[in-house]
């Protein structure tokens, strides 16, 4: 895992409007078999260094990350992730952790239904933001 992924867990924990429909129910690559929708589970899928020739921006990092987005319907799963795009896409700025971000790049997004595993019950809906997060690691 790169060094932002706890600060972006932090970053969206920060935002009223976010924690008013998921609570603090936001986590790093997995949620518990216990968590109960709606929730939000980020997953580091990629780590880009920049080099460059003038050395001013080496210490950039891109980290690219999909954000599930998760639901009892397709349209609370779609609102949840809406919540979430509208405020990170184009965001820079002090994440309430240790990094500060530099840009968020939205790269797309993509609907899923999960069936229920039992063939009984409801189906649970994903909504999968991808973005490419640019920091400095400190």
């Amino acid at each position: 895992m790169s060094q932002i992924d706890e600060d972006l867990v932090t970053l969206l924990l920060n935002q009223s409007q976010i924690i008013a429909v998921v609570g603090s129910r936001i986590y790093l690559d997995e949620a518990p078999q216990t968590a109960t929708l709606p929730y939000v589970v980020i997953t580091e899928m990629d780590v880009d260094g920049n080099v460059s020739l003038d050395g001013g921006t080496d210490n950039l990092q891109f980290v690219n990350y999909d954000v599930d987005c998760y639901g009892a319907t397709r349209t609370k799963a779609r609102d949840l992730a809406k919540l979430i795009r509208d405020f990170i896409k184009d965001f820079s700025g002090e994440t309430g952790g240790t990094q500060t971000i530099k840009a968020v790049v939205m790269n797309g997004e993509a609907s899923d239904r999960i069936p229920p595993t039992d063939g009984k019950g409801p189906s649970t809906f994903v909504r999968t933001l991808d973005i490419t997060i640019q920091f400095n690691p400190v």
